[in-house]
């Protein structure tokens, strides 16, 4: 990518200067996502997955970019749009489509952060756990399930799925147990001795992951479905208005695309790849801002917490021993 130098005025003595990949000017919808986004078409098609995050202070246009203004997203704007990505759609929906042409299979969750606890956006906010879990695996009696699926029940019957809970654990330890022995009694009947460990193929698939857990996974097969999907984020996400924003995002806002592409032109075999796209809340000055009461104390929790993830982007760029994952 071309190199793009902007110099940003700190205050009227100093200024400093920072180079970019680009500097989008305007509003234009496409032109951001163009050099913002498109690039990552390729580096999926190539094995990689990706992540693009929008950072920036209240009111920069974050969710502007990633989504779209407020309304936008709607059945009726693809009716009218004849063909085409409606304009005013943003950086999210517009990779989707892209996504949509390729030989693929994809589905998303969407994840709202909100004073660090999480909760599914595509199941009315309901509250999600956080842990270790092997890909492809149950955890905590819990699936993730297509939207407008019932959950499975997870060993304890009522508790969340995912739950950590002592008799959760003590569930999941008796069926991993049961498991072994099962294949255990299965080894001996063929006579060759049982290795419990995973086949050394199945390691990269098996591999413990720290992720959430128990999230609705939404199929997204068109334009339309990417709309109801787009449009249920953003009615569900907790927002609020204030001095410098009559649409501020309270909490942070993690999509995550599920992508199944053919390995090669005519293949069977799929390979698996994510996108994650993270619309952060945005920092403000409080006194600013002018918020009170609950909406003080979310703008305390929004700066709190993108403060520490300022710290670990510097601790990786520097390669640093520590890096501070779980301060927030």
């Amino acid at each position: 990518m071309e190199k793009a130098t902007l110099k940003v005025v700190t205050n009227k003595t100093k200024s400093r200067s920072h180079n970019f990949s680009h500097v989008v000017q305007g509003s234009d919808q496409q032109q951001a996502y163009n050099q913002i986004a498109r690039p990552l078409l390729e580096q999926l098609r190539s094995g990689y997955s990706c992540t693009l995050c929008a950072y920036g202070q209240t009111s920069s246009g974050k969710t502007h970019s990633v989504f779209g203004p407020p309304g936008c997203l709607t059945v009726t704007s693809v009716a009218q749009a004849q063909g085409e990505t409606p304009a005013e759609w943003g950086i999210f929906p517009r990779l989707v489509l892209d996504i949509q042409k390729m030989d693929s299979v994809v589905h998303a969750s969407a994840i709202e952060i909100y004073q660090d606890m999480p909760y599914d956006l595509l199941d009315d906010r309901a509250p999600l756990s956080v842990g270790t879990k092997r890909a492809g695996l149950k955890v905590g009696g819990g699936v993730v399930t297509v939207h407008g699926n019932t959950r499975a029940s997870n060993h304890c019957g009522t508790h969340p799925p995912g739950c950590s809970c002592r008799k959760c654990f003590e569930a999941i330890t008796k069926m991993k147990a049961a498991t072994v022995a099962a294949a255990r009694r299965d080894s001996v009947g063929k006579n060759h001795q049982f290795d419990p460990s995973p086949h050394p193929r199945q390691n990269k698939q098996q591999q413990d992951q720290f992720a959430t857990v128990g999230e609705t996974l939404q199929k997204l097969e068109t334009a339309e479905d990417v709309a109801r999907f787009a449009l249920l984020v953003e009615g569900t996400r907790t927002s609020v208005g204030h001095a410098l924003n009559d649409r501020s995002s309270r909490s942070h806002c993690l999509v995550n695309v599920h992508v199944s592409l053919r390995a090669t032109t005519g293949a069977k075999k799929m390979v698996r790849r994510k996108l994650l796209i993270v619309d952060l809340a945005g920092s403000e000055r409080i006194a600013k801002s002018g918020v009170e009461g609950v909406a003080r104390h979310q703008a305390t929790s929004i700066n709190g917490s993108l403060t520490v993830l300022g710290k670990v982007v510097r601790a990786l760029s520097v390669s640093q021993r520590h890096v501070p994952y779980r301060d927030s």
